[in-house]
């Protein structure tokens, strides 16, 4: 990896409209490459990552007007042709200052002539190739996936999850290269791309694709995790998909809104992923089980039926009140106050009634 530093004009600068940041944009459809430079692709581009509050581009603007471009951290960019440079890591930084420069130069917005003299010529590092690399397309994946999943401004889970199979099926890189070279541990590696597996398959079913989307990655997390859930939906190692359909499609239903006959929406009965820890310990019970999937039981209720809270040891707590009243001194008696009584009168009214219940219920 070769990083060299360079003056750039901004507006030689291009976005990345493919940045991973957008792939927990549901809404998000990739950009041909060759159309990058294109104004108006540049222009959604910073309209997306200025409307997504999560990017937080909006803060970084305020600080940039107040103090100019200070690059602390430099902006990684790569040759995208002869004229322009594509941003590899730094796109909010790039993008608070191009949509700075375009309020400028709109009159919407009025600055010092030392700030907006930061924002002409950006200092960067450029990436290149080193030795006999192809391409510095590897590099690039590492870069960013240092800054952004072991880093300061870290991406979402699916974010990640989806980078570590880019890494493993479009670069075929093994698992512990991939650990390593991230920081993350080898099971949260492992993990990562088996939940991302499992929704993209949910992605692609052609009924409840439409119901799929990235904040059902937790959901699918805790199902690649549970091994009731696991072998109730038939979950294949090698190939990591679900090989149970029909159980699947249970699935699929439980987790995903719908419209009931008069059109208007149902949230699903597993709408948290919590609720799928809970749901998995349902399924090894059979009387929780069947009460669930006959829609008489929440999966709380079930879950409650399947783990039973232990009785209350109200016994020992009484054997200590016993002990507590054998023990009242006699001057203690004699001073007995009205409340006092009240309260005497009030424990042995509710061992009475305790006693009358119980020996109804007998009878």
């Amino acid at each position: 990896m070769k990083l060299i530093p360079k003056i750039v004009p901004i507006e030689h600068i291009l976005l990345d409209p493919n940045n991973p940041r957008f792939y927990d944009t549901e809404a998000h459809k990739k950009v041909l490459y060759l159309r990058y430079p294109e104004d108006v692709i540049q222009q959604n581009t910073i309209a997306k990552l200025l409307s997504n509050k999560a990017f937080d581009v909006q803060q970084l603007k305020e600080s940039i007007k107040s103090n100019g471009y200070v690059p602390l951290e430099k902006v990684v960019v790569r040759k995208y042709d002869e004229k322009y440079y594509l941003v590899v890591e730094g796109n909010r930084r790039i993008c608070a200052v191009k949509s700075i420069v375009n309020e400028f130069l709109n009159g919407t917005v009025s600055l010092p002539d030392h700030i907006i003299s930061s924002l002409e010529n950006i200092e960067v590092l450029v990436l290149e190739r080193e030795n006999n690399d192809e391409n510095t397309t590897w590099d690039e994946l590492l870069i960013q996936g240092i800054r952004h999943i072991s880093g300061t401004k870290e991406w979402g889970a699916y974010q990640k999850a989806r980078f570590v199979v880019s890494l493993k099926d479009d670069y075929s890189k093994d698992f512990t290269t991939i650990s390593s070279s991230l920081g993350l541990g080898p099971r949260v590696t492992t993990r990562y791309y088996r939940t991302f597996k499992a929704l993209k398959q949910m992605m692609d079913d052609e009924t409840f694709g439409d119901n799929a989307h990235p904040n059902l990655f937790t959901h699918f997390e805790e199902m690649v995790k549970s091994p009731s859930i696991q072998g109730w939906l038939g979950w294949d190692t090698n190939e990591y998909r679900f090989k149970n359909l029909a159980n699947l499609e249970v699935m699929y239903g439980l987790i995903s809104e719908r419209t009931d006959e008069n059109g208007e929406e149902v949230e699903p009965r597993l709408p948290a992923h919590r609720d799928i820890r809970s749901f998995s310990k349902v399924l090894i019970n059979d009387k929780a089980n069947s009460q669930f999937f006959s829609g008489l039981a929440t999966v709380d209720q079930a879950l409650a039926i399947a783990n039973p809270l232990p009785p209350s040891p109200w016994q020992e707590t009484a054997k200590e009140c016993l002990k507590v009243l054998r023990e009242i001194k006699i001057d203690d008696i004699t001073e007995l106050s009205e409340s006092d009584a009240e309260l005497l009168k009030q424990i042995l009214g509710q061992i009475n009634k305790i006693i009358s219940i119980a020996t109804k219920l007998r009878a």
